[in-house]
């Protein structure tokens, strides 16, 4: 009697030990209220990019102009991509071509590999220096009031990286 008491017991252990562990079980395994998908979302990543700008500056408030365009820009671009993974950030270095040696400046920006693109100069003698340096080198230039039909000789320009217009 003494033998089956104790099996009694060992029964009533084991089953109380399986009850406790699978209520344990259920309730932290089946009684979820999320969605069971695991959705991974990658941090942003933000890489800066620096670009030239030739401009002719000359008094404080061209510049100062000019450089609250270029912020406003760079701001609306960085808004424009939050929904991205990879951000790009705009540093932009100025240059003012009223100033400074130009033919020497087009050299020195288009071998630099820091800058990825080089944006002006005004005029479309400058312009043309700008787009014979940066050929050599591959270096997109946007020469945005350059109007000079010899930048869009494609027989002297036929390897160029920025766009122009096609004319037929």
């Amino acid at each position: 009697m003494m033998k089956s008491l104790k099996v009694e017991k060992i029964k009533r252990g084991i089953l109380l030990y399986a009850t406790f562990l699978t209520l344990y079980l259920f309730l932290f395994t089946s009684c979820k209220q999320e969605d069971e998908t695991i959705v991974s979302q990658p941090q942003p990543h933000e890489e800066e990019f620096t670009v030239a700008v030739v401009a002719p500056i000359g008094d404080a408030a061209t510049k100062l102009r000019l450089e609250r365009t270029a912020q406003w820009f760079a701001e609306n671009f960085l808004q424009a991509q939050q929904s991205d993974t990879l951000l790009y950030s705009l540093l932009i270095e100025w240059h003012d071509e009223q100033h400074e040696d130009l033919a020497t400046l087009s050299r020195e920006l288009a071998r630099r590999d820091d800058i990825v693109a080089i944006v002006g100069p005004f005029g479309n003698e400058p312009a043309a220096q700008f787009a014979a340096a940066c050929q050599q080198t591959h270096k997109p230039l946007i020469a945005p009031t350059a109007t000079s039909e010899e930048l869009s000789d494609r027989a002297e320009f036929n390897d160029m990286d920025y766009n122009y217009p096609y004319t037929d």
